[in-house]
Parts: C-alpha cells; sequence; structure tokens
C-alpha cells in the first residue's frame, strides 16, 4: 500500500438549507488550519440542493476542501426522478461521490450490483468513489464483516485503507456474504 494523505470527510445527509450550508463551510474553512490541509485531505457532502451553493464558496473563496456528493445514479440519463448523474455531479467539479452507503443499502435495497454500475459511472467522470462498507449498526456491533464483488471493477482503481487491527477481506459472487471477523 502506498503512503497517502488520510481524508477527512463530512456527510451532511439530509441536513442544512443552502444558507446553513453557506455558513457551516466558512465556518470550518475558519477553523482549519494550513497546518491541518497539509496533514490531510478534507471533504464536504452536502445534500444536492447545496451542491452549487458549496461550490461557488469554495473556490471564490479558494478553501482548499473538497466538494463531495452522497450519492449518484448509476445511469447517465433517463426518467429517474429525483436521482443525479455522476456527469451532472462532474459540472459541478464534484471530486468525491460517497457508494453502498448502508443507509442507502437498507432504507433503498441498494445491491452491490448497483454500487459497482455506480462505482463505473463515478471512474468514468474522473471522479472519486468513496466506497461504503454498507454494514448496520447490529453487523457492526456483532464484528460481521460485509465482502462484495465489484466486477469490472478492477483492484489498480481501489486502495484499501483501513485503520483496524482486525480486517477481513474476501471475494464473493453472493449479493452479501458474511463472517465473523
Amino acid at each position: 500500500m502506498t503512503d497517502r494523505k488520510p481524508l477527512i470527510s463530512g456527510n451532511w445527509k439530509m441536513n442544512h438549507n443552502h444558507f446553513e450550508a453557506i455558513q457551516m463551510v466558512q465556518t470550518l474553512s475558519y477553523q482549519l488550519s494550513s497546518d491541518d490541509y497539509t496533514a490531510c485531505d478534507v471533504s464536504v457532502h452536502p445534500p444536492f440542493t447545496n451542491l452549487r451553493s458549496i461550490q461557488t464558496v469554495l473556490e471564490s473563496d479558494h478553501i482548499p476542501i473538497s466538494l463531495g456528493a452522497q450519492h449518484c445514479h448509476e445511469e447517465e440519463k433517463g426518467a429517474y426522478t429525483g436521482e443525479v448523474s455522476s456527469g451532472m455531479l462532474e459540472k459541478l467539479n464534484v471530486k468525491l461521490v460517497i457508494v453502498g452507503h448502508s443507509e442507502r443499502r437498507e432504507i433503498f435495497n441498494e445491491s452491490n450490483e448497483q454500487v459497482n454500475s455506480k462505482i463505473k459511472a463515478i471512474f468514468k467522470h474522473s471522479m472519486t468513489p468513496i466506497l461504503c462498507v454498507g454494514e448496520t449498526i447490529e453487523e457492526r456491533e456483532d464484528c460481521i464483516v460485509l465482502t462484495a464483488d465489484l466486477p469490472g471493477v478492477e483492484k489498480k482503481d481501489i486502495e484499501l485503507s483501513v485503520h483496524s487491527e482486525s480486517v477481513s477481506f474476501k471475494a464473493s459472487t453472493e449479493d452479501r456474504d458474511y463472517e465473523k471477523a
């Protein structure tokens, strides 16, 4: 594994209107020093309705925080009410996109196949996916490790950075396999 800078990302979920989001990112930028930015990369992932506002603030104030998205659809365009494509995110200068979040898997029944398709779409638009394991709180507390197979995504495209004493990884063709760590 290569040495790389840690990434600290803030997923704002469904919080903050665009006025509050602007205030939040400005406050964050005032609290971080140049030493902080040297030590780690920082990204914020506001709700889609705030992306343009935050993009404008980050770029006009030259704030070295990366803009991230919480989700994208795997298709480029089409009749997908309320969805956002990776191409749309790229036009907003989004650099990182969260995929496979446990809430998306649990609430919206997002499968590994969908996550895989989203990763490919994100790579196609020169953005970086933040691939979540997707475990529920019960799975985490019971130390159950989720495994997934991501066909078409090459190992060289994924850097695995884990901060844990016990890690288990296994490829699987099943939608979700479970094993104790």
